[in-house]
C-alpha cells in the first residue's frame, strides 16, 4: 500500500495559499516585533518601542504611547496577527488533510482569516502613515512598517487562491452531484 505524504493530494492553489500564509506570517512577525516602523530625529520607532542609537525604551513610557490612535495601531495590528496565525493553521489543516477538508466551513474559515486580517492590518498602516504625518513635523517610514504592508497584500493573494479552491471544489462537487 502506498501512501501519499503530507500535502499530496492537495491543490496546487492549496499548496501555494499556504506556502503565501506562511510567508506572510513571516512578514508579520519581523514588523510587528521591530523597531523600524518610522524615523525621525535621529531615532527609530515601532509599535512597542523607540530607539535612539542603541538605547531603546518601551512605548508605554514614551508620550506617544497615551495616545489613543498609536494605542489602535497596535490593537488592529495584534488582532490581525492572531487572526492571520489562525488562517496559517486552518491553511495547513487542508493541506495536509486534503482528503477530508472538502467541508466548506473549513475553507471559507480560512478565507475569512485571510481577507479580515488583511483588513485590520491595512487599516493600522494606513492609520499609523497619516496620524504620523500629522503628529510629528518630519516623519519617514520605515522597513517594518513596509513589510506589514508587503504582509496585507500576500495575506490578500493567499485568500484569493484558497477562495479559487474553494470554487473549483464546489464546481466538482456539482458535477458529481447535479442536485446541488
Amino acid at each position: 500500500m502506498t501512501r501519499v505524504g503530507c500535502c499530496g493530494k492537495a491543490s496546487v492553489f492549496v499548496k501555494a495559499s499556504a506556502f503565501l500564509f506562511l510567508f506572510a506570517f513571516g512578514l508579520l512577525l519581523l514588523g510587528f516585533g521591530t523597531p523600524q516602523w518610522s524615523a525621525r530625529g535621529g531615532q527609530s520607532e515601532g509599535l512597542w518601542e523607540r530607539c535612539t542609537g542603541s538605547m531603546c525604551v518601551s512605548t508605554l513610557d514614551d508620550p506617544l504611547g497615551d495616545e489613543g490612535w498609536f494605542q489602535t495601531v497596535q490593537g488592529l495590528v495584534t488582532i490581525g496577527l492572531i487572526l492571520a496565525t489562525i488562517g496559517v493553521i486552518l491553511t495547513f489543516i487542508i493541506m495536509c488533510d486534503a482528503d477530508r477538508t472538502h467541508k466548506k466551513a473549513i475553507r471559507i474559515a480560512a478565507i475569512v482569516h485571510a481577507f479580515v486580517p488583511a483588513g485590520l492590518i491595512l487599516s493600522g498602516v494606513f492609520v499609523y502613515w497619516i496620524r504620523g504625518e500629522i503628529y510629528f513635523a518630519v516623519f519617514y517610514l520605515g522597513f517594518s512598517w513596509g513589510i506589514t504592508l508587503t504582509a496585507v497584500f500576500v495575506l490578500v493573494v493567499a485568500g484569493i487562491l484558497l477562495a479559487v479552491d474553494t470554487d473549483s471544489k464546489h464546481l466538482e462537487e456539482c458535477k458529481e452531484d447535479p442536485s446541488t
